[in-house]
């Protein structure tokens, strides 16, 4: 709320002669912020307020008084004058807004992660399964070939070491996909 002194400046030079401005000298308005609409400068010390209630000159004592008074009253009415400061308080919640969405997102992708997780631990248990089921195959391959063993016949040892150098690739990598899926948990 603004409070000016009392506008006489619509006196007549009949209202000085019979001394009505006496009681008026004292009397202060009271103009509230929502209702002032245009804040200009004038020649000099000059500020003048325009609103619904009129318009007012207020003298001030010094040029900076004027510009300080000018400031305020648009800082507090939002009107005219520091249109930086408000673009920056805008521009501070867009960006406070973004980095809240941001977080937001980044917090909730730890659920994407969990398909990772699960993908690599049922890959693991399949490949630890594949290399078991050519363990079986490697020793059913070993029965066979100790049935039907004979003496100077080396046929099949080449599929016998092929089942177990793949059971142990295939272990290997499910050990790492294990491992991979527990790091990724961690995280």
């Amino acid at each position: 709320m603004l409070i000016f002194p009392h506008d006489m400046q619509s006196y007549g030079i009949m209202d000085y002669l019979k001394l009505r401005f006496i009681p008026d000298y004292t009397k202060m308005d009271n103009v509230k912020l929502s209702q002032i609409t245009k804040l200009t400068r004038g020649y000099g010390n000059e500020l003048y307020v325009h609103g619904i209630f009129g318009s007012r000159a207020i003298i001030m004592s010094s040029k900076q008084k004027r510009d300080e008074c000018l400031a305020m009253i648009q800082d507090l009415t939002g009107k005219g004058g520091c249109w930086w400061r408000r673009w920056r308080a805008i521009e501070r919640r867009g960006m406070k807004l973004i980095e809240e969405a941001f977080e937001t997102l980044l917090f909730n992708s730890r659920f994407i992660t969990i398909l990772a997780v699960l993908g690599a631990l049922v890959s693991s248990f399949v490949m630890f399964i594949k290399g078991t089921m050519q363990i079986v195959n490697g020793i059913g391959v070993f029965y066979a070939q100790i049935a039907h063993f004979r003496l100077g016949e080396a046929h099949g040892s080449d599929t016998l070491v092929a089942h177990f150098v793949s059971s142990v690739d295939n272990y290997l990598f499910a050990t790492v996909l294990l491992i991979f899926s527990m790091g990724l948990y961690e995280l």
